[in-house]
């Protein structure tokens, strides 16, 4: 079984470094370590990694590919089956295909549509997207793309995406988080509060500025932000285990447990 290295995934699944360590964070992928601490990514891996890479670029909720990337990965075998596995976009929905059955994912739009097959050794056959990717997209995938080596360049394009559709979610997400690491806060709240004026689905956004108010020392604003994001998202388990965290740092140990608990439920139901 081939293993891959996060420099050889970066290039063929063609998602920035920054989303790969987020998605091995969230155990959606789940790489071995080699000697040195390095991530040795399998071949599930990277099927796993090139559909996120067609959910990101269709402007779905982090929420909803999370989910499909979950469902995806549970649906995978350990090893290729002979008769061959094929993952489709048809309309709105990730179907895949293993002989005569088909499984189904509530995953939004996409332009995915890629083959899998095992004929001695695996291959992954991307095809041409059935439908053109929107200027916005373009944008996007080019900053997912030069994250790592041009960081202010990926600055622009995301502005651009959102430009072009300005209720582009993903990329408020990740010009948000780029912004965030290069210690650019006033931009990085400006762009989370802009994307609450504009998205639809807003739990991660309140999330992430938990996290900004939190590295900025703002401790009752951090839990105000995570309490939102979970009145969107009830089900964001980092957001219970960071207002637990931030309770009991405040002396509020009943708030802190029961947020706590809640964390673990959601941990556990992800393991089932």
């Amino acid at each position: 079984m081939p293993e891959y290295s996060l420099r050889e995934v970066i290039q063929l699944a063609g998602l920035s470094r920054n989303i790969i360590l987020r998605l091995v964070k969230d155990r959606i992928v789940t790489p071995a370590r080699a000697r040195g601490r390095e991530y040795r990514f399998a071949f599930q891996d990277l099927i796993v990694l090139r559909a996120a890479r067609a959910l990101y670029a269709s402007n779905i909720s982090p929420r909803r590919i999370a989910l499909s990337l979950r469902r995806l990965r549970a649906t995978l075998p350990a090893s290729i089956p002979l008769s061959g596995l094929r993952v489709s976009a048809l309309g709105a929905d990730v179907v895949v295909h293993d002989g005569g059955s088909a499984w189904q994912a509530d995953t939004g739009q996409l332009l995915l549509d890629f083959d899998i097959r095992a004929d001695g050794a695996a291959a992954v056959l991307l095809e041409r997207p059935t439908v053109a990717p929107s200027e916005a997209g373009r944008y996007f995938e080019r900053a997912c793309r030069i994250e790592d080596e041009a960081p202010d360049d990926a600055c622009a394009h995301y502005r651009r995406a959102i430009e072009c559709d300005p209720g582009y979610l993903n990329a408020y997400l990740n010009l948000g988080c780029l912004l965030h690491e290069r210690k650019r806060m006033v931009e990085a709240e400006q762009v989370y509060r802009d994307a609450l004026a504009t998205c639809a689905d807003q739990g991660v956004l309140w999330y992430n500025l938990g996290v900004l108010h939190e590295d900025l020392g703002r401790i009752d604003a951090a839990v105000q932000s995570y309490r939102a994001a979970l009145g969107h998202d009830p089900e964001l388990a980092d957001a219970h285990f960071n207002v637990a965290r931030l309770y009991a740092a405040l002396g509020r140990a009943q708030d802190a447990l029961r947020a706590y608990n809640e964390y673990r439920r959601l941990q556990r139901d992800l393991q089932h």
